[in-house]
């Protein structure tokens, strides 16, 4: 017979270690000096690929990134300085391949468009760490009957004097179904 302790142990060690978030990196941890690094190498691969080829469009993906593991100032900082170094690029060294007028116009709306996606992304991030320390909480807590003070591990209703021996987990309040059958007759069958 398997006990039905430590298959739920066993359950619950395989949910924390699958219900972790989806990413690789910690959220907040990668510093933003690292961002630096990834502009300089998108403004070398832009003035590689010259004034014809639409490299800005790659820009999309380290401003995101930076906005969601390194917070808004990051994202915002490259979705400022990636546009302008392209402006830059092709008024000083590529000889404006278009009028001025429309490299200027093109550059400040990638700006935008770019601040706008780091301002989201990073709302993004923030509101995932609220909501997965919030799942973090809502998982801790155990269900204790009101009336017997048993405790619900699954579908199981065990003894308070068990959980005595485990780790600390807040507690939440509610009925067993023998108990709620013998309190509200009306509503539940009885066990």
């Amino acid at each position: 017979m398997v006990d039905r302790r430590s298959e739920t142990g066993i359950q619950k060690r395989v949910e924390s270690e699958f219900g972790r978030r989806w990413s690789f990196v910690p959220v907040n941890e990668v510093a933003p000096v690292w961002w630096v690094g990834v502009a300089a190498v998108l403004v070398w691969a832009d003035y590689m690929t010259g004034p014809y080829f639409q490299f800005p469009a790659v820009y999309v993906l380290p401003v995101t990134l930076a906005a969601w593991f390194s917070g808004p100032l990051a994202g915002m900082a490259l979705a400022l300085f990636l546009p302008l170094s392209r402006l830059a690029l092709m008024l000083e060294l590529w000889g404006e391949p278009w009028d001025a007028t429309t490299i200027v116009a093109t550059a400040i709306t990638r700006v935008g468009v770019f601040s706008a996606m780091a301002v989201v992304a990073a709302r993004l991030a923030a509101h995932e760490r609220a909501l997965s320390k919030e799942v973090h909480t809502l998982r801790s807590l155990l269900a204790v009957c009101s009336d017997c003070r048993k405790i619900r591990d699954g579908d199981a209703w065990e003894a308070l004097d068990v959980y005595m021996s485990r780790p600390r987990q807040d507690l939440s309040a509610g009925l067993c179904p023998k108990c709620a059958s013998i309190r509200f007759p009306e509503h539940f069958a009885p066990q």
